[in-house]
């Protein structure tokens, strides 16, 4: 599947029903891109990558897109070998219109990114400082392989990176006034086997 060239304007959307209400939501999608997207007004996530224990997503580039105005940016869960790659994603609210993702512990706190699954890229981003979100801007709750290397993160309101899992490698980012709301870290590492 591929989605590219467009902008979603989310603004008429309700999006309280858990599980729904994202812009773009890949439920076991494999092998598949989401390229030079715009999506504004979104009150859930702009990104979804979602699946299951049989049905989990593989393989899925984002790049090129700019996430704004919005509850939050990505959230990734049963996914796993993903590259969010050269995006925007530039604002998350403290909380979602509606809990997401419908399944796999759903709640309605706003990321910029959450990665709930492993072995992702994440590389050549902007993150933003948008938003009233009270949650790192890049958040690792996976114990797969995890790369985060030369993002910019402008602002943070809390913490730039902070991961709960081991096995990743933090390089060559530049992160701007962290924790210019909160007081807290700029990386903090809540887990062992990281490279920095």
């Amino acid at each position: 599947i591929g989605v590219e060239d467009m902008t979603l304007d989310c603004s008429q959307m309700t999006c309280t029903t858990a599980g729904r209400g994202n812009g773009i939501h890949f439920y076991g999608v494999r092998y598949s891109h989401i390229e030079r997207v715009n999506i504004t007004g979104c009150l859930n996530y702009g990104i979804v990558l979602d699946g299951d224990a049989t049905n989990f997503s593989y393989s899925v580039d984002v790049e090129n897109c700019r996430i704004i105005n919005g509850g939050g940016g990505i959230l990734a869960t049963s996914s796993e070998e993903a590259f969010l790659t050269r995006n925007e994603i530039l604002q998350a609210n403290a909380n979602l219109a509606s809990a997401q993702p419908m399944f796999s512990s759903p709640d309605n706190v706003g990321y910029l990114v959450r990665l709930k699954s492993g072995y992702f890229g994440i590389i050549g981003n902007v993150i933003g400082s948008s938003g009233t979100h009270t949650t790192a801007a890049i958040q690792v709750e996976n114990s797969g392989p995890t790369r985060i290397i030369g993002n910019r993160f402008d602002q943070c309101r809390y913490e730039a990176i902070r991961t709960t899992a081991g096995n990743n490698l933090i390089e060559g980012n530049q992160i701007g006034n962290p924790s210019s709301v909160g007081s807290t870290y700029g990386i903090r590492l809540g887990s062992s086997n990281n490279i920095v």
